[in-house]
């Protein structure tokens, strides 16, 4: 009896199954039908015989209707297009090179043609009317671009939002491995400002990498932060974010707000009252504040190195002895004094020394610091090395370094031994 109940129940959801399923498959449209509802009459009507993928991927056909929106500046007609690619993305790109490309466009200009229109509105007659004006600026470039305008050109009359110098227009256009046109402006803001790649890579995941500023004036303003991050060197990748943050805050309250004169350590502890008074706000709901730094760190397990190197004074004869040492900071206060010593951020490491991800060397000669030495803890690697005011390692400083690696069995990053790209 119980064997029959069990037979029936698996029938009964076996029916439900099938019921569920004709049921979805009835209020399921037509591709083939709908296609031609949106484009039977138009010269995109025989599209699906060429690449039949079309009709399965109703959410891109609006990247058809922008390629139609544009349709007199075609410079070939549609017949004579030969699909490429097998994902749809790749068959969209061929046919926007066929219709609007004389030049080769670097990859991440097609973006803008599969981005979403944040604002939308339906016409009378059915067709989806975009009002992002940046969407429609944005394609308008690329056509431009493609079909022989200058990018400096459209500096000049302001058509794009960034002022670019010419050698800028060219890094930009030369960009590769991009996501999209936001991304390359940033990576070239930061190659030819001196900044380094792990930089690029933290500013754009910032919003700061998603789009652009309102206006001329704004972007103006975002390069020149850029430029002066890229000046910084020492300053610890993780806290970019939070100072981006505070930024863009400090310049909605203010927009006259600047960056004139601040140094990374003024912004640092600016930044760290803004979060100190956020923190102090959320401890009244969540009954916890955020934690200031600790005064100490643990060892990262890198030991420390000494040397000891006579040197003779040609003039008077006399023997002196300089004392050669690399240890690592443990406290707070000697980063901070090593920061106020060598007049660079480096304070802005200590959540990164207390979490264990990173530590932080001094490189000093009789007791005078000369170097700071930043350590990548999880694979034993020295990415960063900064002297006074943030100038990069002198050779002397390079060997000694070097020996030390060799002795602790550590990796010197090639990257950590050039100021920049």
């Amino acid at each position: 009896m119980a064997r029959q109940s069990s037979i029936d129940l698996r029938h009964e959801v076996q029916r439900l199954h099938e019921e569920t399923l004709a049921a979805a498959l009835s209020k399921k449209t037509d591709p083939r039908k709908e296609y031609g509802k949106n484009f039977g009459l138009g010269p995109f009507g025989n599209l699906p015989k060429k690449a039949r993928k079309i009709l399965d991927c109703s959410e891109d056909w609006e990247v058809l209707r922008r390629m139609l929106r544009n349709k007199h500046k075609w410079i070939r007609p549609v017949k004579e297009w030969s699909p490429r690619g097998k994902s749809m993305t790749s068959i969209l790109t061929s046919l926007i090179n066929h219709l609007f490309c004389e030049y080769k466009m670097p990859a991440f200009w097609f973006s803008v043609w599969y981005t979403r229109a944040q604002h939308r509105a339906v016409a009378a007659d059915g067709v989806i009317t975009e009002l992002d004006t940046t969407l429609l600026r944005d394609i308008n470039l690329f056509i431009e671009l493609a079909q022989g305008q200058s990018l400096y050109k459209l500096v000049k009359t302001e058509k794009f939002i960034l002022p670019f110098t010419k050698k800028q227009c060219h890094a930009f256009m030369a960009q590769r491995g991009v996501k999209n046109v936001v991304s390359a402006a940033r990576w070239t803001q930061i190659q030819t400002f001196g900044g380094d790649r792990r930089l690029a890579q933290v500013i754009c995941n910032t919003g700061w990498g998603d789009s652009f500023a309102s206006g001329p004036r704004s972007e103006a303003f975002r390069a020149g932060v850029i430029q002066w991050f890229c000046n910084q060197g020492m300053i610890d990748p993780v806290q970019v974010g939070p100072l981006i943050d505070f930024i863009d805050h400090s310049r909605t309250e203010n927009p006259e707000w600047s960056m004139k004169g601040r140094t990374g350590q003024s912004l640092m502890r600016a930044m760290q009252d803004w979060h100190d008074g956020l923190a102090a706000q959320r401890a009244t709901i969540q009954g916890a504040a955020r934690k200031p730094p600790p005064e100490k760190f643990d060892p990262c397990g890198v030991g420390g190195w000494r040397w000891n190197r006579k040197s003779k004074d040609k003039r008077t004869g006399k023997v002196t002895v300089e004392h050669w040492k690399i240890e690592e900071i443990l406290t707070y206060e000697d980063l901070r004094t090593e920061g106020r010593d060598l007049r660079h951020c480096v304070a802005s490491y200590a959540w990164s020394l207390a979490r264990g991800d990173k530590a932080i060397f001094s490189l000093q000669c009789n007791h005078e610091r000369r170097l700071t030495i930043e350590v990548h803890v999880p694979t034993k690697t020295i990415v960063q090395a900064r002297g006074l005011l943030n100038r990069k390692a002198e050779p002397h400083y390079v060997d000694l370094m070097r020996r030390w690696a060799n002795d602790e069995g550590i990796t010197l990053a090639e990257r950590a031994l050039m100021r920049a790209w």
